[in-house]
This record gives structure tokens, sequence and C-alpha cells, in this order.
């Protein structure tokens, strides 16, 4: 695959290490999403984070740990992209 968009995706999975929360900022980057996407970037929010404090108090290498998180995130990237481009392309 490309090394960027994975290099991306790794990088995005150390995030998953704190618990999920709304912040201030993700309040106004979320702004101008519909309610699907921010439905989705939630349930996203709270399976990686609980993801990772699981795996992680299971005692698996964190370095394992963040992949793991990264394929799944991922997947939920794909789904909002696949859920929105429909809605992008009748404007």
């Amino acid at each position: 695959g490309n090394g960027r968009a994975r290099r991306a995706l790794i990088e995005s999975g150390w995030s998953y290490r704190f618990p999920a929360r709304k912040t201030k900022h993700l309040r106004h980057k979320e702004a101008d999403a519909s309610e699907e996407a921010k439905a989705v970037a939630w349930k996203a929010q709270k399976r990686l984070c609980g993801r990772y404090y699981t795996l992680t108090r299971a005692g698996k290498n964190t370095k394992l740990v963040c992949v793991a998180i990264a394929r799944e995130l991922a997947g939920f990237v794909w789904g909002i992209v696949c859920q929105e481009m429909p809605k992008l392309a009748v404007h």
C-alpha cells in the first residue's frame, strides 16, 4: 500500500492511547460534517480507545497494538468515505 497513507494511519493510531472525549478542538473540527459522519467518527473514537486499552492491558506489544488500531481506523475511514461520497457527487 501507499507508504504515506500507512504512516499517517500508524501515527494516528497512537492518539487512541487516551480515553475517548470530545474536546473543544474536536467539536470545532466536526462542525461542518454530516450527522451520520459524526456518529461513525464518535463510534470509532470510543471503540478504538477501548481496544487500545484492552489490548495493552492484556500485555500485547504497544507497537503491534498501534498497528492493529490503525487497521481498524482504516476501516472506519473507508466507511465514512463510502457514506459521504454519494452526497458530494450530487452537489
